[in-house]
């Protein structure tokens, strides 16, 4: 199983998940300048595993484009979002990132990861 997210978020800082295959754990870590910083780990669970793979496929995740860069159009502003995805599980494939631009259930994406992963991140004001 693959499953790295990683989103940057301006100057302010970043956050992300990341699955490593030999302990079978997720890293859970938020550098937010303007929220508690944190760092954890937890142990792949047939449950936590059975759960993810539900709400991924709610989201209809393995159908989002490669590519989300509109920001890119534009001149660089220091503080826009970037964020990846790669996920790789029971047969699915996703890579997707995006520069200022989101899937439109990105927001229900983190939600979602929050839920399952005990995580705070940062939701988008603006998004689904």
């Amino acid at each position: 199983m693959i499953f790295e997210f990683h989103r940057q978020i301006g100057m302010v800082g970043e956050e992300g998940i990341s699955y490593d295959n030999k302990i079978k754990e997720f890293l859970i870590f938020s550098k937010l300048r303007m929220e508690n910083n944190y760092s954890f780990k937890l142990n792949l669970s047939d449950e936590i595993e059975k759960q993810l793979l539900i709400k991924l496929n709610k989201l209809k995740i393995w159908d989002w484009k490669k590519d989300y860069n509109e920001g890119l159009k534009y001149e660089h502003v220091p503080d826009m979002e970037y964020w990846n995805l790669h996920i790789s599980m029971k047969g699915h494939k996703i890579k997707s990132k995006g520069y200022a631009e989101y899937p439109k259930k990105f927001n229900l994406l983190l939600k979602y990861l929050n839920e399952l992963f005990k995580s705070n991140f940062y939701l988008n004001d603006d998004k689904e």
